[in-house]
């Protein structure tokens, strides 16, 4: 559920919203293989 700021942003520039959602997208995709990559790095030093 998109917070009221994400709601009103995407209100506020409904012409950029596609370009912003895909955008955003690939930078949550790659932002949690970074963090996946990094966890699994911190487990295997830990263990």
């Amino acid at each position: 559920m998109p917070s009221y700021q994400e709601a009103g942003y995407q209100y506020a520039q409904p012409a950029q919203a596609p370009q912003q959602d895909s955008n955003l997208e690939q930078a949550i995709v790659n932002l949690s293989k970074v963090v996946g990559d990094f966890v699994g790095n911190q487990k295997s030093i830990n263990a």
